[in-house]
């Protein structure tokens, strides 16, 4: 995966968890690819440690399983969509939460410190569906770290697709 030349989607909601410590390019030493490919990793003894299953979306290489496929219609960039979501490290820790259906717009960024797999996946299900996502420290903070989330984490995703209010009608 050409990770310099990919452009990441990304799902904005307000009040999350998910800012990096601050803002800066990639260190001398950090390698994404090399972290991409040590987070796969991770994320595939996961799954067989766990006895779980999940595609992986062949453009991103990210895992994701379809919990409930929803019956209503699919988000697209620019949509807005109504999320209700559990945020947890590998080791189980929640690091993020809305028990409340959170709301914001579905947008493409090259920004990597928001919840870009949310954009990648959410359109793989319809309203009223679930998805689980698996996603490497690239679709959420690389390097960066908050007080909740250590540099360099994989994060699993539960979403719940509340709503998808269409951006143009």
């Amino acid at each position: 995966m050409k990770l310099d030349r990919y452009v990441v989607l990304t799902v904005l909601l307000g009040g999350t968890l998910f800012y990096p410590a601050s803002c800066k390019k990639e260190p001398q030493g950090y390698n994404a690819q090399a972290q991409f490919n040590k987070d796969t990793k991770l994320i595939q003894n996961y799954l067989s440690q766990n006895h779980l299953t999940a595609q992986q979306d062949p453009a991103t290489e990210i895992y994701y399983h379809i919990d409930s496929p929803g019956s209503g219609i699919s988000p697209a960039i620019g949509d807005t969509v109504s999320v209700i979501y559990t945020a947890l490290l590998l080791n189980g820790t929640v690091v993020a939460s809305a028990d409340t259906a959170e709301t914001g717009p579905l947008i493409a960024s090259t920004t990597p410190y928001l919840y870009n797999s949310w954009s990648i996946c959410l359109p793989f299900i319809k309203s009223g569906g679930g998805i689980t996502i698996y996603a490497q420290s690239f679709f959420s903070l690389q390097d960066e770290g908050t007080l909740a989330v250590p540099a360099n984490s994989v994060i699993l995703f539960h979403v719940n697709l509340v709503a998808v209010k269409k951006a143009i009608e």
